[in-house]
């Protein structure tokens, strides 16, 4: 993580996804990072861009919390570390789990082994 920027930040929104999607559409410095729900949008992008998103938000009255969190996760401000990444997932061996997982790219269930180093 030390070769990821640490200008990076997220803002999570009660606002709808066509909302996020014109503001990201607008400002390519951050990124939808999660849809929580219908209203719960979660951002990330450089500290300054989500700075100004939070008091654009903010004035127009939508609730608003920065995340604490060190980095811009699920953004490209990521994407230095992914080969670091793929390659210590290659060493894991993960095995069936008693209880029943999904997976959240693609919301079915999943297991152990189906978790290999591309899927993280």
């Amino acid at each position: 993580m030390s070769t990821m920027s640490k200008d990076g930040a997220m803002l999570s929104a009660n606002i709808s996804l066509d909302v996020a999607e014109s503001i990201v559409q607008d400002d390519h410095r951050i990124c939808i990072s999660a849809i929580n729900n219908n209203k719960s949008i979660v951002f990330a992008g450089d500290t300054g861009s989500i700075d100004l998103l939070n008091t654009f938000l903010l004035a127009k009255g939508n609730r608003c919390r920065r995340l604490n969190v060190s980095h811009a996760f699920h953004s490209e401000m990521v994407d230095p570390i992914l080969s670091d990444l793929k390659n210590y997932a290659r060493i894991l061996n993960p095995s069936h789990s008693k209880y029943k997982l999904f997976s959240n790219l693609t919301g079915e269930a999943i297991s152990g082994p189906d978790m290999t180093s591309d899927y993280w």
